[in-house]
């Protein structure tokens, strides 16, 4: 069985119309599914960090900097949205905690932001 909740919407748009086609009526309703779930709001979306890199006028050299951070359903959703609007940045991965510091740099865990659901 395939988790269709790792795809970007477009992606499960387009799947949908070649099972209706093919008449595969089960990939059909579990694509549905997760579709209505999602614009339903039954399925939040995920924080994804980006980063780039750039020249550093001062030595020269290429230096990677973290980006912006962007809301989607799935890190390929998320990639495309920088293709399309940010094609200088690239995801990394899922943001999943937050943990500040004091002023002594020592983290406070309890203070933590948690963005896994």
């Amino acid at each position: 069985m395939t988790d269709y909740n790792i795809y970007s919407t477009e992606q499960l748009e387009d799947w949908k119309a070649k099972a209706i086609q093919l008449e595969e009526y089960e990939t059909v309703k579990s694509i549905s599914d997760i579709l209505r779930d999602r614009k339903e709001g039954m399925i939040s979306r995920k924080v994804y960090v980006t980063q780039f890199s750039a020249k550093c006028v001062k030595d020269g050299l290429y230096h990677t900097y973290a980006g912006d951070r962007i809301l989607a359903y799935s890190e390929v959703e998320a990639q495309q949205y920088c293709y399309e609007n940010m094609p200088y940045l690239k995801v990394i991965g899922q943001l999943l905690m937050e943990v500040p510091a004091d002023e002594d740099d020592n983290l406070l865990f309890d203070d933590g932001i948690e963005y896994i659901r």
